[in-house]
This record gives C-alpha cells, sequence and structure tokens, in this order.
C-alpha cells in the first residue's frame, strides 16, 4: 500500500466526518498553523483512512467489495475491469437470438396420422419386375416354341427372358410332347447356338429345361450327334464356344456333375473333351513318353518286390489315328481353351489339366501336329499360365531421362 496523505473520493461515497487531523475550518491563526504541522508529520506515518472508508457502509448505498479499489492520489474515478466491458455484450447476444426465433417463420406441426403422412410425403414409384410388366404368351403349338427359339422376326422383339418364360410357361404343351417332338427343339436349340452364334443363351434355356428327363436325354444325343460331325467330317462350325457355353452355365449345385445319372448333358462333353484329350495323347506318346517319378518307399526287412504288371493286349494294339484327326482334336481343345478362359479352369479344374498336361509335350515332340496348330496350341498354353496366378498388382517402376536443350 502507498503511503499518501492524500484522500480517495469514489463516487456515490459521502465524504467521511470532519476529524482534527483533516479539518479545514478556519478558527485561528494558530490552529491553522497547528494543523500544517500535523499534516507535515502524518505524511511520514501510515494512515488508516482507506482501510477505514473502503469498507463503510451508508444509508441507501453500498460498495462492491468483489472489484479491487484503485489506489492513488487524489480524487480517481472507477471505470471497472477488462472483463466488465464484456458483460453487456453476453447479455445482448442470447436477446438477439430469440428475436431472430421470434421474427422466423414457425414450421407447421408434423402430422401425427397415418393418412396425412401418406399425402404429405412423395410417393415413388416401386421398381416393377419384368413378369408383372409384360405378360407371358401362351404357345400353343410345337412350331410356336421353334419359332420363339430360331426366328430373328419373333426374337426380334422379345428379350431372352421373355423367350424363357414364354416358353416354360407353356406346362400343357411341354408336358405332351414326345421324343420326335423334343429332337425338332434341341436341333433348332442348337444351330441357333452355332449359325446366330449365341451359345449362351441357348445353354441358359437348357438349364431351364433340364426337369425335363426327355429333354436332357434327346439334347446329349444330338450333341454328340454335332460333336462326332465336327472331328470326323472336319466342320467348320463353332462346336467348342457351345461346350464350353454349356460347361460354364450357371448350372445348380446339385446338377453341376458330369455323372450319368445326375447331368446326363454334362457327362456327355466331358466324354468328348477327354476323348480329345486322349488322341493327342496317345499319338504324341509314340514319340515321346514321360518317365514316371520313383516313389519314396520305406526300406523294411520283411519287404518285397512287387511284380511288374505285364501290358495288356489293348495297350499293345493302340489305335493310330490319322494325323488330320489329331490336328482336329488338337484344334478343339485349344478353341475350347480360348473360349472359356479362366472359368474353366475355375468349374472343371481336374479336366484343365489334363488338357494342360496334354499340351506340352504335343508342341515339343509331336511330328503330326502342323506348325499352325503348334502356334495356336502355345498361345494356349501360355494363357493357361496366367490363370493360376493371383490378380495382385505388380511392383514396376518408370525412369524418364531429359535432355538438356543447349543455348
Amino acid at each position: 500500500m502507498s503511503r499518501l496523505a492524500g484522500r480517495v473520493v469514489f463516487p456515490g461515497e459521502a465524504e467521511p466526518q470532519s476529524s482534527s487531523t483533516n479539518s479545514r475550518a478556519p478558527e485561528s491563526s494558530s490552529s491553522s498553523q497547528e494543523t500544517r504541522q500535523q499534516n507535515l508529520a502524518n505524511r511520514f506515518k501510515p494512515s488508516n483512512n482507506y482501510r477505514s472508508n473502503r469498507n463503510q457502509v451508508e444509508d441507501g448505498e453500498t460498495t462492491n467489495s468483489n472489484r479491487g479499489k484503485p489506489r492513488g492520489k487524489g480524487p480517481i474515478r472507477y471505470q471497472g475491469n477488462y472483463s466488465d466491458r464484456f458483460v453487456g455484450r453476453q447479455e445482448e447476444a442470447p436477446r438477439a437470438e430469440k428475436s431472430e426465433r421470434s421474427e422466423r417463420p414457425q414450421r407447421s406441426e408434423k402430422p401425427q396420422d397415418q393418412n396425412q403422412r401418406e399425402q404429405v410425403k412423395p410417393q415413388r414409384k416401386q421398381t416393377k419386375r419384368v413378369e408383372n410388366v409384360v405378360a407371358s404368351e401362351e404357345l400353343l403349338e410345337l412350331e410356336d416354341i421353334i419359332d420363339q427359339i430360331s426366328d430373328l422376326n419373333v426374337r426380334n422383339d422379345r428379350s431372352a427372358a421373355q423367350i424363357k418364360r414364354n416358353i416354360l410357361g407353356s406346362h400343357d404343351l411341354i408336358d405332351t410332347m414326345d421324343e420326335d417332338d423334343w429332337q425338332k427343339v434341341c436341333e433348332s436349340m442348337i444351330k441357333t447356338a452355332l449359325e446366330q452364334g449365341e451359345p449362351e443363351f441357348i445353354a441358359d434355356l437348357m438349364v431351364a429345361l433340364f426337369s425335363n428327363k426327355l429333354f436332357a436325354a434327346v439334347m446329349s444325343d444330338e450333341l454328340m450327334k454335332y460333336v462326332t460331325k465336327y472331328i470326323m467330317e472336319d466342320d467348320e462350325m463353332p462346336i467348342p464356344s457351345l461346350l464350353s457355353a454349356i460347361l460354364c452355365a450357371h448350372w445348380p449345385r446339385q446338377l453341376a456333375k458330369a455323372f450319368d445319372n445326375i447331368n446326363p448333358i454334362l457327362y456327355t462333353i466331358v466324354c468328348l473333351i477327354k476323348g480329345w484329350i486322349e488322341v493327342v495323347r496317345e499319338d504324341t506318346e509314340r514319340y515321346y513318353k514321360e518317365e514316371k517319378k520313383p516313389k519314396y518307399q520305406v526300406a523294411r526287412e520283411d519287404s518285397f518286390e512287387e511284380p511288374t504288371p505285364e501290358p495288356s493286349k489293348e495297350e499293345e494294339e493302340k489305335i493310330i489315328e490319322e494325323p488330320e484327326m489329331v490336328n482336329r482334336c488338337a484344334v478343339g481343345l485349344s478353341d475350347l481353351c480360348d473360349t472359356a478362359q479362366r472359368q474353366l479352369w475355375v468349374n472343371w479344374m481336374t479336366v484343365t489339366d489334363e488338357i494342360y498336361q496334354c499340351i506340352k509335350p504335343s508342341i515339343t515332340h509331336n511330328p503330326n501336329i502342323t506348325g499352325s496348330v503348334k502356334g495356336r496350341l502355345l498361345d494356349t498354353f501360355l494363357q493357361m499360365n496366367q490363370w493360376t496366378k493371383n490378380r495382385t498388382a505388380s511392383v514396376k517402376h518408370a525412369v524418364t531421362q531429359t535432355v538438356g536443350t543447349s543455348n
């Protein structure tokens, strides 16, 4: 606390009562001199007048004890703390917000009833299925089914799903069809796949009609006839593309098996493909025979040598096929892999492995296969090596070289 003789006066505070030390009434010259001397003496003594006046409370007036009072000489007016400047602003802010809220237009009350909610919400049109939009056609005769499959004028205005739905919807006609009728339908299906280039559509239709056992039996016989013609007569029809589409079609899990009692169509196709493999392999073994690796055997005292089996008469008398047929079978295997691609390895891994093991020695050691056919087999062999690789991104490094220009 500074030792000052002056008295601090605050606004609104009454002056303290006059004391003997601070009275200024001029009574006499002697008294005035005494007061001057006494005031000079009091300058160097600590005064408690400020402390006593600080806490005085007069009638109707109070002092704010929370605020710190400035200390100095003479009458000083208190102007408040720095934080007091923002008190008014903080009080004005919520008032302004309330006024803005009152000025905003009030939202309409939400409808509580379900009927009102349906009226307020915009109703979206639900997506409809094709079956609900386009009515199925009723097929009454066999020619109607054949036209739906093979006639381009009829198929031009109908999708594949609609044609399949029309055929499956005519139960009365399908249940009364005999073997000759199914043979006509199967021939039209195979011709549509080969001549019009739509093997996927025909394969999908086969899966849909497979529940009819008579259709499955007739279709397997027709496929055998067309594939035999393709190999024996050097037919230029794209038979391998049709076979690959049937093998890679969306068969149900319980039907995707090459067994005669489960799926005769797949059984026939797999047997035909394995026949091509046997023809190429037997012809290659005439010039190159792969040595079998010795099996690891544990040495035992009581072990005995097993007698080597004698070659049977069938193995000694192998049928030697003509080079033209060997080349056709090799081309058929190559086209089958090229059209099916990796899906063949995913669905039929065993058949793909047999084709892979057959192609490699035929390229290197079979002189009966022509150069053009070997080139196609080599391309297929390189593609098959890529099927088993993981589809991971490889890291590549790119380097650029800049050439400075001379001024």
